[in-house]
């Protein structure tokens, strides 16, 4: 398991994992890899996850771990219901190698 996130529908991710949960600096590069933290998950795995609203999907994307480092990934998300509405999606991420 590489990550376990929540998203809104906009992929807005508020918190993530302690050891990527660093105050973000100016350095993007530093930020992709160690402050993950409000971050925008803007790309198709993020916003397909908030906004999807059946029970599950399955996703294999190509993460940046920063520095020029990317891996590939599984992400599973189910959608995240309040009171009867659809606020976004939970997020498993683990390794496809």
């Amino acid at each position: 398991l590489t990550f376990a996130i929540c998203t809104d529908r906009n992929g807005y991710v508020p918190t993530h994992m302690n050891r990527v949960s660093k105050p973000q600096g100016a350095d993007p590069v530093w930020n992709a890899a160690h402050g993950r933290n409000r971050l925008i998950a803007c790309d198709r795995t993020g916003r397909t996850c908030g906004r999807n609203t059946e029970p599950f999907v399955v996703q294999t994307y190509r993460r940046d771990m920063g520095g020029g480092t990317f891996v590939m990934m599984k992400d599973a998300s189910a959608p995240i219901w309040v009171n009867g509405h659809h606020w976004g999606g939970f997020r498993i991420g683990y390794s496809a190698t």
